[in-house]
């Protein structure tokens, strides 16, 4: 179920102000799960999970909130520009979509501290997108955005292949994170036929922050429990 409420006004010259509001409620996942579960047996007794069953599962569900407000601007004929603040919510049970995973095979150990913020969860995003035209048949692109710290997990391995949340979902918060790429685009014109070179720099400022931290507290290979794991990719250029 999906709710959005939007007002947009023009405030100048071919420049609008737009400030939105966003819920999303999922509910009634299918899934694979222990046939046990659906009998309210715990992984202690006999035949808890001899098969597994798909079901219809209402306790799982994904909400989501969120607040826009978004300024899109072509006062002049050289400039274009859409910048937008977003103040938001991602909480629930699952990360991703499910039909046969492992999240919620074994219960309770799987299914405690199951709803909290999901992966990727940050309160505040800024956002900035455009592009200028130079002379000469150049164009400058624009692509920066800046993320609050987003939400990570602490949870233990089980022998069955899941993960046990030691502490509601999402309940820790590693870093912020920004980038910025440009392009550059240089037109030909021959005669009835356009053509088109384009350079571009990806993380102009070689931001290396970390995107993803170890969530296990027995570490993950050779990294610690909350130690950055996978950072963003360097400075490029195509």
């Amino acid at each position: 179920d999906e709710l959005v409420l939007g007002f947009e006004r023009e405030i100048a010259r071919r420049t609008s102000v737009e400030v939105s509001y966003v819920d999303k409620k999922s509910r009634s996942f299918f899934e694979d799960t222990c046939q046990g579960n659906l009998s309210g047996l715990t992984s202690a007794d006999d035949g808890y999970c001899s098969y597994y069953v798909i079901s219809n599962f209402d306790a799982v569900r994904r909400d989501y909130q969120a607040a826009i407000l978004k300024l899109e601007t072509r006062a002049v004929d050289w400039l274009w520009l859409l910048a937008s603040y977003t103040w938001s919510k991602s909480k629930g049970s699952v990360n991703g979509t499910l039909g046969a995973t492992g999240e919620l095979d074994v219960c309770p150990e799987l299914c405690v501290n199951r709803y909290g913020y999901r992966i990727g969860d940050a309160r505040h995003r800024v956002k900035l997108n455009g592009y200028f035209l130079l002379p000469a048949n150049f164009k400058l692109g624009v692509d920066a955005s800046w993320s609050s710290p987003y939400a990570y997990n602490r949870f233990q391995a089980t022998g069955y292949g899941g993960q046990e949340f030691l502490e509601p979902r999402g309940s820790r918060r590693a870093n912020s994170n920004s980038q910025l790429d440009l392009s550059l685009t240089y037109r030909l014109e021959l005669g009835k036929v356009g053509a088109e070179l384009i350079g571009s720099v990806t993380n102009v400022l070689d931001s290396e922050r970390p995107i993803a931290v170890c969530e296990n507290i027995h570490g993950c290979g050779s990294y610690a429990f909350s130690e950055a794991r996978q950072w963003q990719t360097p400075r490029r250029f195509e």
